[in-house]
């Protein structure tokens, strides 16, 4: 019996002092304000009926949270520490934590992410911009919201200028969800567009029953995230004047390095090829036709095949005729342009050999078609890393596409922020923003996509075997012929 009662003591001391901690977790203010807080719970859980709490850590934030939590919450949720636990039949995850590894082995272990499902991440810390957390792939197509502290500060190009325009306009102003699972909707036919933050603008007396049963009419008066001013956008909305060009270009893969068994014949090209050899054949000719017209003419010319191999050796300056006097001005301009071509041929094959050779570059649509790229949603999407380590790709030249960026607002606010927008444009405001935006967000390495890494960069590599092949080949080649003659020589002396 006494134990029994030390037992109910012990539980009951522990439930007031979880009590005191829960009441005094409510007087201390944590870095979302509860205003805030109630509007994510809102649109967070805008379906689900019953909702899972999974508490990675007992820190103050996340017991604050919680308390906030329970008080706006208005349906049933289970306070889980074992992911096991899942109430199958919730689809509302909360998830609190300060680590991203204790929450993404949550995330794992959701039984199902469809779009019913409706997921919660608060982080009571900093995540990085490649953290898995963000990753939109391990979601499925759930509906999840990621609140943490890299999110206090408002900051973007757009809302930049727009908090410059809410001082020099006095307004105030709360930002508001997008409908639905489209950003910017899409439009269904003439007359009717569905979802997203264009049909927030269209629909101003549409009536929204949160679950705290508090109706409301929400009103959106100015909607900005990369609007671009497109026609069937601009007929049903109205557009400001445009703040920003946006150029739109592909990520393609860098060339790679490459080496060829051809090497030897790179320096020149396949029409400069084309014109020796019929050079060759030509004059090779003409010598033979000669040999057989002309009396004076050495005889030994009259094979074509001997005529063939001399001109090549004289071309090559391995052989130097003794000439006569009706072939001496010919052979001697032969040889001439033999000097030449080899001094070109040998200063361009030096310098080809010694540096890396790398692929054609992607630089046109016509180039990208005929490297059989896919773009769009088709094909594999790329490894989240990929996104984040962009040494492998590079900026396709051309342009994908060229539009206008722009405010999408009601008609009656057209005047005053075209007159900011013209104002911020031509002050450079907008260029200060944007670059400062991008120096402080951008990753270092979204930068790399603009460095060319195929050009000379004053390494020279080692000779191997595979630039070398058909020369060596060649010889192979030479030194049977040359065998197989002399065996036949033999044989017939």
């Amino acid at each position: 019996m006494d134990v029994a009662v030390n037992s109910l003591v012990t539980i009951i001391s522990s439930v007031i002092s979880f009590r005191e901690d829960l009441l005094l977790a409510s007087n201390v203010k944590s870095w979302i304000t509860d205003h805030n807080f109630t509007e994510i719970i809102n649109l967070s859980f805008s379906f689900s009926k019953c909702c899972n709490v999974l508490l990675s850590d007992s820190t103050e934030d996340s017991e604050i949270f919680f308390d906030r939590f329970r008080t706006i919450y208005p349906y049933d949720y289970f306070l889980k520490r074992n992911t096991n636990e899942y109430e199958q039949e919730c689809n509302g995850y909360l998830l609190l934590g300060s680590y991203d590894d204790e929450i993404m082995e949550f995330v794992r272990k959701i039984p199902s992410l469809l779009w019913n499902t409706e997921i919660l991440i608060i982080v009571d810390n900093d995540i990085s911009i490649d953290s898995n957390i963000l990753d939109n792939s391990i979601y499925g197509i759930a509906s999840v919201n990621i609140i943490s502290m890299s999110d206090l500060d408002w900051d973007g190009i757009e809302m930049r200028l727009f908090l410059i325009m809410a001082e020099k306009l006095n307004f105030t102003w709360t930002i508001r969800k997008p409908e639905g699972n489209y950003t910017y909707g899409k439009r269904f036919n003439e007359t009717y567009w569905i979802g997203g933050i264009i049909q927030m603008l269209i629909d101003q007396k549409r009536l929204l029953v949160y679950p705290s049963s508090s109706p409301f009419h929400p009103k959106v008066d100015i909607a900005f995230a990369s609007i671009w001013v497109t026609l069937d956008q601009n007929r049903f909305v109205t557009l400001s004047i445009p703040w920003y060009d946006v150029y739109l270009h592909f990520l393609v893969p860098r060339p790679h390095r490459t080496s060829s068994f051809w090497a030897l014949k790179k320096p020149f090209s396949k029409k400069i090829w084309c014109l020796l050899l019929s050079a060759l054949l030509l004059h090779s000719l003409y010598t033979y036709v000669r040999s057989w017209i002309d009396s004076k003419f050495p005889k030994r010319y009259r094979n074509f095949l001997i005529t063939f191999i001399d001109l090549i050796g004289y071309l090559l300056s391995s052989s130097v005729p003794r000439t006569v006097v009706p072939n001496r001005v010919q052979i001697l301009l032969w040889q001439t342009v033999g000097w030449l071509i080899i001094a070109a041929y040998c200063s361009s094959l030096a310098a080809r050999l010694s540096t890396w050779e790398y692929e054609s570059r992607i630089d046109t649509f016509k180039q990208f078609i005929e490297a059989n790229l896919s773009w769009g949603k088709s094909g594999q999407p790329p490894p989240f890393n990929d996104y984040f380590d962009l040494s492998n790709y590079r900026l396709m030249r051309e342009s994908l596409g060229h539009f206008y960026a722009s405010f999408a607002i009601q008609p009656r606010l057209l005047k005053p922020i075209n007159k900011m927008i013209l104002w911020l444009k031509e002050t450079g405001i907008v260029i200060w923003h944007l670059r400062d935006v991008i120096r402080r967000r951008g990753n270092y390495n979204f930068r790399e996509v603009f460095v060319e890494r195929d050009r000379y960069d004053g390494s020279v590599q080692v000779l191997g075997l595979m630039p070398l092949g058909a020369g060596f080949s060649f010889l192979l080649v030479g030194f049977f012929i040359a065998s197989l003659l002399l065996l036949i020589q033999l044989r017939i002396d």
